[in-house]
């Protein structure tokens, strides 16, 4: 998609994770033809809109957007510290208990408008499915705020399958949501379920991202929170994690 402003082509790019890169407003024509320039900002406000979520790092809202979600972990103890086991089975010093904000329904509720605001058009979307158990409850909010039927997959011989008569349809359109990834280990093997069923995944959700952005995904990853911790191998743990007894709390 090109559009030109005073004969100079103003370019948009659609990056890998499904976000698009690059706008200039005032056009005197799109794509070669003169068109009416309210025609145009129609046209794509909704992409403008996306961009401005995703690459507003340093605006106000986006700071203050950040500071309440990481007030509410803090005050409901779900950022813990010492020596942790992660689901990945990497080590760290940081834990995202996510388990401790659904705790407080009325935080879930808060948490989930946030990240919603952050994802693309779900007007295709008929399915919320999330991985037990970390994923239901926000799964679950974020399902009800869409107004979305609601699924979940859990494990069966350390596998994540579809139980309980749980059906995705052939060409289904489906938001993932999860609450933290590292490796992404889970969102894959969700991503298998649907792919399996011939389900399509629009985008997929999270509320804490500790991949630093190192895990693809064949779908656009939208996190409320983008928290990169050091991660370290079992054979490799610093000193002063090595003194601490390692836990696996679960999320």
């Amino acid at each position: 998609m090109t559009a030109q402003t005073s004969g100079r082509p103003i370019s948009w790019r659609r990056s890998i994770t499904g976000r698009w890169t690059g706008a200039t407003i005032d056009w005197e024509c799109f794509a070669g033809h003169r068109i009416p320039k309210h025609t145009i900002w129609r046209t794509l406000q909704p992409r403008i809109n996306r961009f401005r979520l995703n690459h507003s790092g340093s605006s106000p809202r986006y700071l203050n957007m950040q500071s309440e979600i990481l007030d509410i972990f803090k005050k409901t103890g779900a950022l813990l510290e010492g020596h942790f086991i992660l689901r990945s089975g990497l080590r760290s010093g940081h834990f995202f208990q996510c388990a401790r904000v659904c705790e407080h329904l009325d935080q879930v509720t808060r948490l989930a408008e946030l990240l919603i605001e952050k994802l693309p058009d779900m007007s295709e979307v008929k399915t919320v499915i999330a991985p037990a158990m970390g994923g239901l409850v926000i799964g679950q909010e974020v399902a009800r705020q869409l107004g979305k039927r609601f699924i979940f997959a859990e494990k069966i011989d350390d596998r994540l399958a579809l139980r309980r008569n749980f059906q995705i349809k052939s060409g289904e359109r489906v938001l993932l949501v999860e609450d933290v990834i590292t490796r992404g280990g889970r969102v894959h093997e969700t991503l298998d379920l649907i792919d399996s069923r011939g389900g399509v995944v629009e985008a997929i959700a999270v509320l804490v991202d500790r991949s630093e952005r190192k895990v693809k995904f064949p779908a656009p990853l939208v996190s409320l929170l983008e928290m990169n911790f050091p991660t370290y191998e079992a054979e490799k743990v610093p000193p002063e994690l090595r003194n601490i007894p390692a836990v696996k709390p679960g999320s």
